[in-house]
């Protein structure tokens, strides 16, 4: 698994997760909140996937985004309280954003979380955002 710094809160500065994972995924443990706001991690895909990504182990509410190279939105979970979110969504070729933020970013309140990245499924997945 992976431990995040501070440092990666901004798409310019996101952690890169590899573009292809084992069936087990990537497992980053962190933190949000106070002076770190927002994680952002980055993966860069060369033909349509299906992706999966899992937030859970929340002490306090988080929520769950996946986002274009060129920083929309394009998925997004955000139950209220330390339910676990999930993405999962077929993308085309290209590059993406996860981010991992506090569901108030004024609360200054810190979280750990587990997050889980899997993009090797070739087959793809039916679209499921939202509540696991």
């Amino acid at each position: 698994s992976l431990r995040v710094s501070v440092g990666d809160h901004s798409t310019s500065t996101a952690v890169i997760l590899p573009a292809k994972t084992a069936s087990g995924g990537v497992i980053v443990n962190s933190t949000i909140g106070f002076q770190d706001s927002y994680d952002y991690y980055k993966f860069t895909i060369s033909s349509n996937r299906g992706v999966d990504i899992y937030l859970s182990g929340m002490n306090r509410d988080a929520d769950l985004e996946l986002l274009n190279s060129s920083g929309r939105v394009i998925g997004r979970s955000d139950f209220g309280g330390t339910t676990p979110d999930r993405i999962r969504l077929n993308l085309s070729a290209g590059t993406y954003y996860i981010r991992v933020k506090p569901y108030s970013a004024t609360a200054h309140l810190v979280s750990n979380y587990t997050l889980r990245y899997t993009n090797a499924v070739s087959g793809g997945y039916a679209t499921q955002i939202g509540r696991v």
